[in-house]
């Protein structure tokens, strides 16, 4: 999935906006390492000359299924019970609370935990694998920028040890 700051066609007034997104990435990654029958991918940012570059390693998932999550911006939503366990578990050591998720068509939304957009495949090696977790920690207030919401996010150790659990996508 190839993810290029481009000037004209971005939905960032700055290529500093876009580098927090890929920042956010690599921090919910870290978050979710370690979660048993969820896989993560390797992920490295590289910073050289002032731009940023988000390497991941190839996952086999290229004839697996997909199990939770939207990969279409919201079209479709898939919710496998074994992976929205899976998916609960981690989220509330995280302290983000599910929420009701409404497709973009008329059919009925879906209980879920974390971002919409977060996608769980299962692989070739049969194996579970997470994607896209750039929004996985809750938005901050909307602030003066368009699309604030996906690089104004709280920091985990503050939502870790806040009273309420919060939602991915309160703000989207």
């Amino acid at each position: 999935d190839k993810k290029i700051y481009n000037q004209e066609h971005s939905l960032f007034k700055g290529e500093d906006f876009a580098n927090k997104v890929a920042s956010h990435d690599l921090k919910s990654v870290m978050r979710f390492y370690g979660n048993e029958g969820l896989c993560v991918p390797l992920v490295c940012l590289i910073d050289y000359f002032g731009s940023r570059l988000t390497a991941m390693s190839i996952l086999p998932i290229a004839n697996g299924k997909h199990l939770y999550g939207s990969g279409d911006a919201g079209w479709t939503i898939e919710r496998s019970e074994e992976i929205h366990e899976k998916m609960r578990n981690v989220c509330e050591r995280l302290n983000i609370a599910g929420h009701t998720v409404q497709k973009r068509s008329t059919l009925p939304g879906h209980f879920g935990y974390g971002p919409f957009y977060i996608e769980v495949h299962r692989g070739s090696d049969m194996r579970n694998y997470v994607l896209d977790f750039a929004r996985l920690f809750p938005a901050t207030a909307p602030s003066h920028f368009s699309c604030s919401y996906l690089f104004h996010l709280f920091r985990p150790e503050f939502l870790k040890n806040y009273h309420t659990a919060l939602s991915s996508d309160a703000f989207s």
